[in-house]
């Protein structure tokens, strides 16, 4: 067809083309055709109906009527429909309209239908109950000198005792807390005290404490950045050598995971975790602590699967292979975690996302944001297949992460029906989702540790029954399987835990400066390499009350034995 072809016009229909055929018109309807028919006739009628305004078919939502709508309503009611009367105690009014109170509730109070009087009701009149038979100094009523009824009721209610009231707001305080939660933290404290700070001036609110993610990076001098696995230009001494100097004091009381950015010179000293300033907590490799009630798991480090099942093996000075796999999660650290009870842990950290946790949230977006995880995820290499195992094993109420450098949120329903609420955050940058604070409500709220981080049971026994599992060499070890052998803690272990720590489990503020502090200018400083490997009074102090190995000590050969020995001569036997 070309361009100037015209279309061709539709044929006009002769009268009549369409219509049924008069042989088809005389057989009987189907009952298909019936149905039809009934429909059309019933459309018809209601259109005749709308015309002359005779249909019914409004709801009104006042007195139940179909007869018409709300607006069209005229009976004057109360809106609410199924409020109850205190006066009458019926349902479909208010006091101020019910019938035994004509004057309204303010300002006269009551009005008796029988008598007229305005000191009590109908209900508790004397003289319709002395008809009744009933003796009317048992029946309450209000006093002549008053005119409100809300007087009446001030004076009858007792006020609570002040006592009680005060347990009432000890209550509210432990059983919802306000965390601070940080994703990679790159040394940029003051920057995350700041925003803190800042939080809580506009909000008018205080927060109780501040959970980092990871990449920490508590560089104590200029020695210890050698040995952070980072490229050489990208080393910063930042902001925690005031901290760690006391220079500066940690507004609030913060906790931390390592990551794969960490300053291992001054973490090593730390394996079953502690203060590494005044009001800051270094978690160690793994760990279970208690803040007000609320259990706080952590794993550190990221996951490597040729490091997972060797042993903490790493000691300073590191080399170009050990400063990296100083920072891969080992398998001990996972089957300790997967030793707690089910259910029971409030808070879970860790570096490394769970893999496969993506499919429990918003994936399209994640790929919108972050391109390059399509293949990871869709080959499922995205995360740490232990912390997969973990999670669905232990089953946290709130699991934290960073790692990766991107917000994100997920909603993990369990067979059992247990919920884990995850959320991973950026680092610590201008425009960057680095930080949020939830309201988080303990499982088991303690008054008596009133912001105090205490150790947990739980974990201390684990420890304990798990020592002759501590490995500390390169090559691969394989643990027994958890459904062979469980290291779960029984009433026994429990109770000998209580009485070695004379059930007093709040972790002592025993920061002692074990390393040169920074002077600005001074350049690197020299450190020997016993100086590098001495043991931290505070990681000999819980090995000496457990009864477990430093892990260090048995790497040097020191101490093959749980260590034994007097707290006055502990520094002499291990320097």
């Amino acid at each position: 067809m070309t361009r100037f072809a015209k279309h061709k016009k539709p044929k006009k229909k002769s009268i009549g083309e369409d219509a049924t055929p008069w042989e088809k018109l005389k057989e009987p309807l189907t009952e298909e055709d019936k149905r039809k028919q009934e429909k059309r006739l019933e459309k018809k009628r209601k259109r005749e109906l709308k015309k002359k305004g005779e249909i019914k078919t409004g709801i009104c939502y006042k007195c139940g009527s179909t007869e018409h709508r709300l607006k069209q309503c005229t009976i004057k009611g109360d809106s609410f429909a199924y409020a109850t009367c205190f006066i009458c105690g019926k349902q479909g009014h208010w006091s101020r309209l019910c019938p035994d109170n004509p004057n309204g509730l303010y300002p006269n109070g009551g009005c008796c239908n029988e008598c007229g009087s305005i000191q009590h009701f109908k209900r508790d009149c004397p003289t319709l109950l002395k008809k009744q038979g009933i003796d009317d100094q048992q029946l309450p009523c209000l006093t002549s000198t008053t005119n409100n009824i809300d007087d009446n009721v001030e004076s009858i209610i007792e006020k609570p005792n002040k006592t009680k009231k005060s347990l009432k707001r000890l209550k509210l305080i432990i059983i919802k807390m306000k965390i601070a939660i940080e994703g990679c933290c790159h040394g940029e404290l003051d920057r995350i005290y700041e925003t803190i700070n800042q939080i809580e001036i506009e909000q008018k609110i205080k927060i109780d404490l501040l959970l980092i993610c990871g990449d920490f990076q508590a560089v104590r001098n200029e020695h210890d950045l050698q040995s952070m696995a980072v490229p050489p230009k990208y080393r910063s001494m930042q902001d925690f050598w005031r901290y760690y100097s006391r220079e500066k004091l940690a507004p609030l009381l913060t906790i931390f995971i390592g990551g794969n950015h960490e300053s291992s010179d001054f973490l090593i000293e730390l394996p079953y975790g502690g203060w590494v300033a005044p009001n800051i907590y270094y978690m160690g490799y793994a760990n279970v602590v208690n803040f007000n009630g609320l259990r706080i798991a952590g794993l550190s480090g990221i996951y490597k699967s040729q490091d997972y099942n060797s042993g903490h093996y790493e000691l300073p000075p590191f080399d170009e292979k050990t400063i990296r796999s100083i920072y891969h999660i080992r398998s001990l650290d996972v089957f300790r975690i997967k030793q707690l009870q089910q259910g029971k842990i409030d808070i879970m950290i860790s570096h490394d996302w769970p893999r496969g946790i993506v499919w429990y949230g918003d994936t399209q977006r994640l790929l919108q944001r972050k391109q390059y995880f399509h293949d990871d995820i869709y080959t499922n290499k995205l995360g740490s297949e232990p912390l997969e195992e973990v999670l669905l094993r232990i089953q946290p109420k709130y699991w934290f992460s960073a790692h990766l450098h991107v917000k994100f949120s997920a909603l993990v329903e369990h067979t059992n029906g247990q919920l884990t609420r995850f959320l991973a955050l950026d680092k610590c940058l201008p425009g960057r989702d680095f930080l949020q604070v939830l309201d988080i409500e303990p499982m088991n709220p303690s008054p008596s540790s009133m912001n105090r981080l205490l150790l947990d049971p739980e974990w201390l026994c684990i420890l304990t029954k798990t020592d002759h599992l501590l490995h500390v060499q390169r090559t691969n070890t394989f643990l027994p399987s958890i459904s062979q052998t469980s290291f779960t803690p029984n009433d026994d272990d429990y109770r000998k835990v209580k009485d070695d720590f004379s059930n007093t489990f709040e972790i002592p503020e025993m920061f002692e400066p074990t390393g040169p502090i920074h002077v600005p200018g001074s350049g690197n400083i020299p450190i020997d390499i016993e100086q590098l490997r001495k043991n931290n009074s505070q990681t000999e102090l819980l090995c000496l009350m457990l009864g477990i190995r430093n892990p260090i000590d048995v790497i040097l050969n020191r101490k093959l034995q749980p260590i034994q020995f007097d707290q006055t001569s502990s520094t002499d036997q291990t320097n």
